[in-house]
């Protein structure tokens, strides 16, 4: 699989930029707004969006077998990267936007960080270039994870599907990292309350949190954040780890108000607003290094100078 190279990287930014000027190109155009359109059908949002992406790709010439499998894809993505409902969502029509963004970015990563930019940078100079950051490493991200779906014969829309339904069911089996009392998102080896691990569930995160990180890694929502939503009330939430990165992405796309990031993975840039920490020995989030160039993100003392799981550890950031 051929590496996101430097080249790659530096035209990543330029795309994301030009995309800021072209949504409303052809068929990404159409899909943008057919899955902020689609919200408004309520409980049949998913098949809505269904049957607006069958008549989309028939119309631009797909066989009508083709047609009927991007629709069916497409339907069953929405319901995947969308929450039902939740308190936390401030009007129907943020709602509506946030949940488009959403979907497109999981099928066309350079029109889905282009509107995300768009939606989460009016304000100041200095936001739209931090937010310019985060999505181009979003992209790169997606980029890379598209490379390795061809490998497997799929598109990236098909890959970031199946890690989006292997994330529900770990929610179902394993449980979530989302904490209604403190207002809290955990990461890692931090689920609770799962249908099939029950208290026992920090034993069988493995693979459900690897879907996790890759799904957050390119800035897309997991079915512990849509957790968050339904049950949150819109106000800031503090992350841990892999939880930082489900709090950032939940803040950029305007689910939360606020966001507190404590050892932020060094995959994701802390969104526009968004204040956090990163022990100088904790390698997860980059230590010293990576906190002197994160807007946002202070450098604090480890407590040990050789046990990096100590000095991740979520009690060394109480």
């Amino acid at each position: 699989m051929g590496g996101f190279t430097i080249r790659r990287w530096d035209g990543c930014c330029r795309r994301i930029l030009s995309y800021k000027h072209r949504v409303t190109r052809r068929v990404t155009a159409v899909q943008a707004v057919g899955a902020v359109a689609s919200a408004f059908c309520g409980p049949w949002a998913a098949a809505c969006y269904a049957g607006g992406t069958a008549i989309n790709s028939h119309a631009h010439g797909a066989t009508v077998k083709d047609s009927l499998t991007n629709g069916a894809v497409g339907g069953v993505s929405y319901w995947a990267f969308t929450p039902a409902t939740g308190v936390g969502t401030p009007t129907p029509a943020d709602f509506a936007i946030q949940a488009g963004i959403g979907v497109v970015a999981a099928e066309n990563p350079q029109i889905g960080q282009a509107l995300s930019l768009l939606y989460g940078s009016w304000g100041e100079p200095g936001d739209f270039a931090q937010n310019l950051v985060g999505n181009s490493l979003n992209y790169g991200a997606s980029y890379a994870v598209g490379e390795l779906a061809e490998n497997y014969g799929m598109t990236l829309q098909q890959f970031n599907l199946l890690l989006a339904l292997n994330s529900k069911l770990g929610l179902w089996a394993a449980g979530s990292t989302f904490n209604r009392d403190d207002g809290t998102v955990g990461g890692w080896a931090s689920r609770q309350g799962g249908e099939i691990f029950g208290e026992n569930s920090a034993i069988g995160w493995a693979l459900f949190d690897l879907s996790d990180t890759i799904l957050n890694a390119q800035g897309l929502i997991d079915a512990v954040s849509l957790d968050a939503i339904a049950n949150w009330n819109g106000s800031p939430l503090t992350g841990h780890s892999l939880g930082a990165a489900r709090v950032n992405n939940l803040y950029t796309s305007g689910y939360v108000s606020g966001a507190t990031l404590q050892s932020l993975p060094a995959f994701a840039y802390p969104a526009a607003g968004a204040r956090g920490s990163c022990g100088n020995l904790d390698p997860v989030c980059g230590g010293a290094v990576f906190s002197a160039v994160r807007v946002g993100m202070e450098s604090r003392q480890s407590p040990s100078w050789w046990n990096i799981v100590e000095n991740h550890r979520r009690e060394s950031y109480q």
